[in-house]
């Protein structure tokens, strides 16, 4: 009986040993899945989510470029399509034979989400279009007001700013060029770091075209350039094309595509689509040396 006693002892001391090893790998398991990177990706997320700004700012003027020429440029018409983006748009200039230009105004003043893609606005800007918009190799001029300039308010709180100036030509039926070099963008986030620098988005309708504007559609975004940053040069390029798409929920940021980053010292993949699905959310994945991370915009 006390040898019976003895073994039951040593094997209760062996039981408790292996539980505590299983208890030890499982919780060592769970750090490496949930450990937070302890790389520095700030540079490419920052670039993920502040490039969105520019997009949202052109996707603007398109689309109310688009609708305005498709309505009829009559103050009633701009007055309707003002209440549908959160802003008021006032027609100066709505004749082309006068001096082959039409100007209009958008302020977005009224700080109320626009229905088109549910993002808040602030700012005002002056949009020149030289020729019908329809025809190819037109082009727009937008100036944005210094005193009121373009402002993006975040879910989170955060503004993202962009000053100065900017053309759009018409390079096909279904696309445009954005020249980015007279543009500077900032986040409210990181006041101390400003985006200057030159560079192009391209923009290809790839399904809804046949209707004005760009609700309901679908577009491709190429492009490249550089941003100069605190002392940091940022060479990017987007070597899968972005894609946006204008419905309820899913129009805040791509849902598919990859941007190629490349600075001094260090080389980043930002992909937009990390589960190969396509659907709309906020998640992004961050590759550097190897390593990847999960990112989530706000």
């Amino acid at each position: 009986m006390r040898i019976s006693v003895l073994r039951y002892f040593q094997n209760l001391r062996v039981l408790r040993g292996l539980l505590l090893f299983g208890i030890i790998f499982i919780s060592n398991a769970c750090e490496n899945i949930y450990e937070e990177p302890t790389d520095n990706v700030d540079v490419a997320s920052d670039l993920a989510l502040n490039i969105h700004a520019p997009i949202g700012l052109f996707e603007m003027v398109q689309h109310v470029s688009d609708e305005l020429l498709s309505r009829g440029l009559f103050q009633q018409n701009a007055t309707g399509l003002a209440q549908e983006i959160g802003a008021q748009i006032r027609l100066i200039d709505s004749v082309f034979s006068d001096d082959d230009s039409v100007i209009y105004e958008i302020n977005f003043g009224s700080n109320i989400p626009s229905s088109f893609d549910l993002k808040q606005r602030i700012g005002q800007i002056q949009v020149v279009v030289y020729v019908d918009y329809t025809e190819v190799g037109s082009v727009q001029k937008v100036s944005i007001d210094e005193q009121k300039p373009y402002q993006v308010i975040l879910n989170n709180g955060f503004t993202q700013t962009i000053r100065g100036s900017f053309q759009m030509v018409k390079t096909s039926d279904q696309g445009q060029r954005f020249l980015l070099d007279s543009l500077s963008l900032m986040n409210s986030e990181n006041p101390e770091i400003q985006y200057n620098g030159s560079g192009y988005l391209e923009f290809k309708s790839i399904s809804g075209q046949s209707t004005p504007g760009l609700k309901g559609d679908m577009l491709e975004i190429q492009g490249e350039g550089k941003f100069f940053a605190q002392q940091q040069i940022l060479n990017w390029e987007i070597i899968l094309p972005l894609r946006m798409r204008y419905e309820f929920g899913c129009s805040e940021y791509a849902h598919k595509g990859m941007i190629r980053l490349l600075t001094v010292l260090d080389r980043y993949t930002i992909d937009y689509d990390p589960f190969g699905t396509g659907a709309c959310n906020r998640i992004i994945k961050i590759t550097k040396g190897g390593n990847q991370f999960e990112v989530v915009l706000p």
